[in-house]
């Protein structure tokens, strides 16, 4: 393995989240928020997870009908950017098998005259026609229609009518909304800015379709439309009023989509699909099964939804105490079994399991099957937790891990890695980080011991803002906890998916603003997830994709 440039990957201050500090300069030009730089706005498709919970909210429609769809073709870590959101001839031809069933469900039975909202009989069918095209037509669009688009789909009723039903029309109406750009995309347009013809103000409808999706992850309700038609969304702070009302409900509790959508941004980031495909050798663990895995999801979630909204810090995700445990995993992890069913809170010797980086599932997700991986555990923090990506070695290199050798612990048989000149210079920021998690086997087993020799959990970390060697995991979490990197990386993460794109140079003031917000918060979760769509550019878009 050459040499290609590692350390640059690692020390990028300015794309991938590098060391950060609260007292830095801004990196804003002005003072001024409206002469600030917004970055490109590029349209963006909706992604499987956001059709599904469209078609539901639009139609009631509840089978997930993207699950059949060709798997999004990701670029990166998360499923919404927008580089990887084209539209296939497969794709394009499953959105048109798809609007014809999700159409015919709609309206099978009473349901043409539930959706129509009228009985299209006799002299009144037009009207009742029309009726249908402007409300279902203006919740599909997320606007109202055009008078054009309106005589366009009257015109699509009326020639695909048959005989005396008129359900036929109504469903290709409603199947051509389905296939239309104005629902399978975000599409923002706005309006031209005196002065400012690098950007354009959003309009209300496409302000509310931002916050919707932003926080829900899917399309605006009944009170987010309304606002948008009287024209209260028009000043940050009427957004401010919706998000309050958007993401917690009157007894402080969050409202349901926003927790729903917060834990998929969360699991889009900590790439926690994976470990619902997890397998392992039964033979080498034989407590593993899939009641276990689904146990460790399901633990991960449940710590992240409670750090999120009890007034959880991105630190308390690597230095929490506690965690979420049913009587499979309080096995696993060799504490008291619960008293109650299912996952229940418990307080974990902090000498053995600190924060999110010592749960079951991100321990076996970056394991093998029947080994630890200590270039997984350290490509995943680099990567995932610190902004740091690595480039991928050369296709000549051989990347099987050593077999195992039971004279041999992990570390030993690892070290050729870091022993070799061609691979030092990449996995000496890799396979250290990864030593900290050995005391970890490969379904997250606390262990002191392998192959009856001690556990060697010492390593060191460099190109970051806490450098230098670590006797413990236990060390190098709580390093990450304190780690200004760490908190920068989260940040980004979370602007990334608030925008469907990786942050450009234009984008760096407002993550300072955004980064100014969560530090003034005390680094709460929920402020990171409310604020990364309020910032100084959340009215505008800029004039160029």
């Amino acid at each position: 393995m050459t040499s290609f440039g590692c350390a640059g990957a690692i020390g990028d201050t300015s794309n991938d989240g590098g060391p950060t500090s609260p007292a830095r300069p801004s990196r804003c030009a002005t003072d001024s928020a409206e002469a600030q730089s917004i970055g490109p706005s590029p349209l963006r498709r909706l992604t499987h997870y956001e059709y599904n919970n469209t078609v539901r909210d639009l139609l009631g429609d509840t089978t997930q009908p993207a699950n059949e769809f060709a798997p999004e073709n990701r670029e990166g870590v998360l499923d919404n950017d927008v580089g990887s959101l084209s539209v296939s001839p497969t794709l394009f031809e499953q959105y048109y098998r798809a609007a014809d069933a999700i159409a015919a469900r709609a309206l099978e039975g009473d349901g043409l005259a539930r959706v129509a909202g009228c009985a299209p009989m006799g002299a009144t069918e037009m009207s009742c026609a029309r009726q249908f095209i402007d409300a279902i037509g203006a919740r599909a669009y997320r606007r109202p229609l055009s008078a054009d688009e309106v005589a366009s789909l009257t015109a699509s009723y009326t020639s695909a009518r048959m005989g005396e039903d008129p359900r036929a029309g109504f469903r290709t109406v409603l199947a051509q909304m389905l296939l239309s750009p104005n629902f399978l995309f975000r599409v923002e347009v706005g309006s031209p800015v005196a002065g400012r013809a690098d950007r354009r103000r959003l309009t209300p409808y496409e302000l509310a379709s931002r916050l919707s999706y932003g926080l829900w992850g899917t399309m605006p309700d009944a009170a987010l439309f309304e606002a948008a038609r009287a024209g209260e969304l028009g000043t940050i702070e009427q957004l401010r009023a919706q998000v309050r009302r958007m993401t917690r409900v009157a007894n402080g509790e969050p409202v349901e989509k926003a927790r729903v959508h917060l834990a998929h941004v969360f699991g889009e980031w900590l790439g926690l699909d994976a470990v619902r495909r997890l397998t392992k050798d039964r033979a080498a663990f034989p407590m593993w099964n899939d009641e276990l895995r689904d146990s460790m999801l399901s633990e991960t979630q449940r710590f992240l939804q409670d750090v999120s909204w009890q007034r959880g810090t991105i630190a308390n995700l690597f230095d929490a105490r506690h965690s979420f445990v049913d009587a499979r995993l309080a096995a696993l992890y060799g504490v008291s079994a619960p008293s109650g069913s299912g996952l229940q809170r418990v307080e974990f010797d902090p000498m053995q399991r600190f924060g999110l980086l010592t749960h079951g599932s991100l321990l076996a997700r970056n394991s093998g099957a029947g080994q630890t991986s200590p270039i997984r555990r350290g490509q995943y923090v680099r990567e995932r937790i610190l902004c740091s990506p690595l480039p991928s070695p050369p296709s000549s290199v051989d990347n099987t891990p050593p077999m195992p050798n039971p004279m041999l612990t992990t570390r030993q048989r690892f070290a050729r890695h870091t022993a070799d000149p061609s691979c030092r210079s990449c996995h000496e920021q890799i396979d250290p980080v990864g030593f900290g998690f050995e005391n970890y086997d490969a379904i997250g087993r606390f262990r002191r011991e392998e192959n009856g020799m001690a556990i060697d959990s010492s390593g060191s970390l460099i190109a970051t803002d806490v450098d230098g060697t670590f006797a413990s995991g236990r060390e190098l979490l709580g390093r990450l906890a304190a780690s200004q990197q760490a908190r920068a990386c989260v940040i980004r993460q979370f602007f990334r998916y608030a925008h469907g794109r990786y942050e450009s140079e234009a984008d760096l003031c407002v993550i300072d603003e955004l980064e100014s917000r969560v530090d003034a918060s005390g680094g709460r979760i929920e402020e990171l997830f409310t604020e990364s769509l309020l910032t100084s550019d959340a009215l505008y878009r800029s004039a160029t994709p």
